[in-house]
């Protein structure tokens, strides 16, 4: 196998997203710096180790470590050490949230602390797993979280529709933890994900609800008016779901006067929803649907014939509707050689952070199709 060389530091923290600017550019995590009597920090029981040769610190928490684990299963701290070595009584400081960093070396320490598919998961964890395991260079992690998310946010309508698939529920995702999500997602250009998570974000929250969310200062305007583009644009997607309304009754229809007031009726009725959900299913949505039954027996298969169709078109069209200039293909076959070779698919992501063109908030960006 081909040896891959480690990610650079300067590279590895620009994908930091929840850290002050300093933090974000720095060229390396945080600082070596003596440890003084007057730091305030609690030193953490579950991974304090007598014998540990380093202590990684945040503002609030310290963690005594072995550097050779770190080193082991993180391609940054494996560059950093050789970078700038180590000195008795030193520590590093980085800019994570301690209970987030906590949750990263307990990862590197025990491979089963977070378990990939089929184990559930809980959505706040996987965006700490892939923001981390990308930063740091851990590919368990990251593959994990990212085998996790592709199955609640599939790149096909088949996979899309198998609600058992998903470890979690992705109807129950606050619309904070959602747009930071995306925040992460683009950054660490696991695209593929983005198309299926903004329809979901879309369908459970108002767009004010969206902007109100922390990570929304986060983006740069041309992200936020990438946003509430899409917004606009799912929202009136609702209506072409509907237009197989327009088809009946059909030619074949046997008792035409009363399935056209039904149908008149029943479209009548769908103005009044208040769903964002313009891929609902027909046989899913009894209560929607339960006019169509008083249709003769025609109209109702061509219905239903015709709904799956425009479902489907609408499905095709999404990455587009969302701004994306990949197709489904497109984002398929980027999945599968990312989750087949996560350790260059990361490296790949870090050195793409640094080269692409920053917007107006000095972040890299590029439309997500793009890369």
């Amino acid at each position: 196998m081909l040896a891959l060389a480690p990610l650079a530091p300067q590279q590895l923290t620009q994908i930091a997203f929840r850290d002050g600017a300093a933090a974000l550019m720095s060229s390396k995590p945080g600082g070596i710096a003596p440890i003084s009597s007057n730091d305030v920090l609690k030193q953490d029981p579950d991974l304090w180790y007598d014998d540990g040769n380093v202590v990684l610190c945040t503002d609030t928490q310290s963690f005594r470590v072995h550097r050779s684990i770190l080193a082991a299963r993180s391609t940054y701290f494996k560059r950093y050490f050789q970078e700038h070595g180590m000195f008795p009584d030193h520590e590093i400081r980085l800019p994570e949230p301690g209970e987030e960093l906590k949750k990263l070396i307990l990862g590197i320490y025990d491979p089963s602390f977070f378990e990939g598919p089929p184990h559930k998961a809980d959505f706040r964890d996987l965006i700490v797993f892939t923001r981390l395991g990308f930063k740091y260079g851990v590919d368990h992690l990251a593959r994990r979280a990212l085998e996790h998310l592709s199955l609640a946010f599939p790149t096909s309508l088949e996979r899309w529709d198998d609600n058992n698939a998903a470890t979690f529920d992705r109807r129950a995702i606050s619309a904070a933890d959602a747009v930071e999500a995306l925040v992460v997602l683009r950054a660490v250009r696991a695209t593929w994900l983005l198309p299926t998570l903004f329809y979901s974000c879309y369908r459970e929250h108002s767009l004010t609800r969206i902007m109100d969310a922390p990570a929304w200062q986060e983006m740069s305007h041309e992200r936020q008016k990438f946003v509430v583009r899409g917004y606009e644009d799912h929202v009136d997607a609702l209506h072409g779901s509907l237009g197989f309304f327009g088809r009946l009754p059909t030619g074949e229809c046997k008792t035409h006067a009363v399935c056209e007031k039904v149908v008149k009726e029943w479209y009548v009725e769908t103005l009044t929803w208040k769903t964002r959900h313009p891929l609902w299913k027909m046989t899913a949505k009894k209560d929607k649907a339960k006019s169509l039954e008083k249709t003769c027996k025609n109209c109702r298969w061509w219905a239903k014939l015709y709904h799956v169709e425009e479902r489907k078109a609408l499905w095709d069209l999404l990455p587009k509707m969302y701004g994306f200039i990949r197709t489904w293909e497109g984002f398929q076959e980027k999945e599968k050689r990312a989750l087949a070779d996560i350790t260059a698919f990361i490296e790949e992501s870090n050195d793409k952070a640094g080269s692409t063109p920053k917007d107006s908030k000095e972040k890299p960006w590029t439309q997500d199709g793009m890369d």
